[in-house]
């Protein structure tokens, strides 16, 4: 059963906002991993989940009004009642974009160690997201977030 505060925070039976909720909270869910977020922690991660285009459909102010949602229910809950919230019904294509957008966060957040590379599998698995899947995801997110070579590589062409 959902509690009160959720069902005055997930009133909105929109579908796309819905989407948008569920794009933002796994990253967010991702950036308070470290404790709590910070302004910084939710400008870098909005900047990241506008790479979506359901999110950036929303605009500036709505999908901070969604993140404010999020992390009040994060602050009042926890984040495994957020998660828990956000995938119910999430279809397949928005579970993959939320987990692009998750690893993300936590690649932009630095080097990744065993720990975050399995808390970003069990999350993965718990959105149904095939092994193979969450593999692939992974790879690209981390090609996309690799810094310029350092002197004496070489260009391959």
């Amino acid at each position: 059963m959902m509690s009160t505060f959720l069902q005055s925070a997930y009133s909105e039976p929109d579908d796309q906002r819905r989407a948008a909720r569920a794009l933002l909270a796994l990253p967010l869910i991702v950036s308070a991993a470290g404790g709590r977020v910070d302004a910084e922690d939710l400008d870098r991660t909005l900047s990241l989940c506008i790479l979506s285009p359901v999110v950036r459909s929303m605009g500036t102010q709505e999908t901070e009004d969604i993140a404010g949602e999020c992390l009040a229910v994060m602050r009042e809950l926890g984040s495994e009642e957020l998660f828990s919230d956000v995938i119910v019904g999430l279809a397949l294509e928005m579970a993959e974009s939320a987990m692009c957008l998750a690893i993300a966060v936590a690649v932009a957040r630095g080097p990744l160690n065993e720990a975050r590379k399995g808390a970003l599998r069990a999350m993965g698995q718990r959105l149904g997201l095939p092994e193979a899947t969450f593999i692939k995801i992974f790879d690209v997110m981390n090609m996309l977030s690799r810094q310029w070579p350092e002197e004496g590589h070489h260009v391959v062409r």
